[in-house]
């Protein structure tokens, strides 16, 4: 994903795990079940910058910021956040509808992530929020080393048509190494009380696969 668009996932430092954007160097954990702070800063950062403004003798100009026109993705998203996003969405998308964050919401590709195991001191229940099967652009579940992808939305299938380009060519380049790559998309909504979540995936639209 980073190969394409800016990446912001859950980042362990200085022993505490947030959202900022992915480098090489950057110690990704998607195991930790709540990070410090919310992933919505993506979308409303706690400070920017609104105007640039100059000073010409007696002349003032005001030029105002760019506005956000990339594509990024946030992952690793959890049901209760993306929720909380949602709720921003009813503040700053009204009207006056705030520009600013409106583009970034036009631009960002939400991947939520399955809670496997909630802690008991989590909201989800009581806010209607199914914890196995969130809502978001696109839906992951993460299960014995496997990460499966549910496209929802237009944003979420652009996404995962892209990634189903970036494994193809994955398989070109992989040729003569012994690496099995496997992207899964097909989902159905048959349920399971053993694995909420992981009994939706039925199959696979795109596989990479290389000689073993």
């Amino acid at each position: 994903i980073a190969a394409q668009n800016d990446l912001f996932l859950p980042v362990k430092a200085a022993g505490k795990t947030n959202f900022a954007l992915w480098n090489e160097a950057a110690q990704v954990d998607i195991d930790t079940l709540k990070t410090v702070k919310s992933p919505k800063d993506a979308f409303f950062p706690q400070s920017e910058t609104l105007y640039h403004c100059q000073k010409d003798g007696k002349n003032l100009s005001i030029q105002p910021e760019k506005l956000e026109e990339e594509t990024f993705v946030v992952f690793g998203i959890k049901g209760c956040d993306v929720r909380g996003i949602q709720v921003l969405d009813k503040v700053f998308l009204a009207e006056p509808v705030d520009s600013f964050y409106c583009a970034r919401r036009k631009h960002g590709v939400i991947v939520s992530l399955a809670c496997g195991q909630p802690e008991e001191s989590c909201f989800c229940k009581v806010f209607g929020i199914d914890c196995a099967e969130p809502e978001g652009d696109v839906v992951t579940w993460l299960a014995e080393g496997y990460l499966y992808w549910k496209p929802v939305t237009e944003k979420g299938e652009a996404e995962f048509n892209r990634q189903r380009l970036f494994m193809r060519e994955m398989n070109h380049l992989m040729k003569k190494t012994n690496k099995v790559l496997i992207l899964v998309s097909h989902t159905n909504k048959s349920g399971g009380k053993d694995a909420p979540g992981m009994s939706h995936i039925i199959g696979s639209s795109a596989i990479a696969q290389v000689s073993t």
